[in-house]
């Protein structure tokens, strides 16, 4: 059976390699940097509605112990306002040719990916049942996110 940690580890890896080619154009040329940081942006935004509207909503028929899923659920959502409160004031900056620094965007990222990877869908992967899980699946490759053009 496919597992959901192995897909959304698959999409984090893709986020964190645009993320990468962004950070590498900061300093360049700024419509390459702009062009680069959009496409981040885009798929970053895909892959958190992604989270919330086809997996999260599953973490209400999980437990672990006495506690619900959706607790954790509901720390990633937070997590992922405050990602895309950065990712828009990265943007402000961006437009006004500000300075501006990404080092608390990525650390922010690879927190989140992190917990998520290793607290929210080994869970899921483990507590769904297969029906739920097959469901899910299919709305990831329904939904797929792209990496760094080649």
């Amino acid at each position: 059976m496919e597992k959901i940690s192995k897909h959304m580890e698959d999409h984090h890896k893709i986020i964190d390699a645009l993320f990468e080619g962004f950070e590498n154009e900061v300093g360049g040329e700024r419509e390459k940097v702009v062009e680069v940081f959009e496409r981040f942006k885009w798929e970053l935004q895909k892959h958190i509605f992604l989270e919330e509207k086809a997996i999260f909503s599953f973490c209400q028929k999980c437990y672990i112990g006495e506690d619900k899923v959706t607790d954790i659920a509901a720390d990633m959502v937070k997590t992922h306002d405050e990602i895309l409160e950065k990712l828009n004031d990265l943007e402000n900056e961006l437009i006004l040719e500000d300075d501006f620094d990404v080092s608390e965007l990525k650390d922010l990222l690879l927190k989140h990916e992190k917990e998520e990877d290793s607290k929210l869908y080994p869970v899921l992967d483990e507590r769904l049942d297969s029906l739920h899980k097959k469901i899910v699946i299919k709305k990831v490759k329904e939904f797929p996110i792209k990496g760094p053009k080649h």
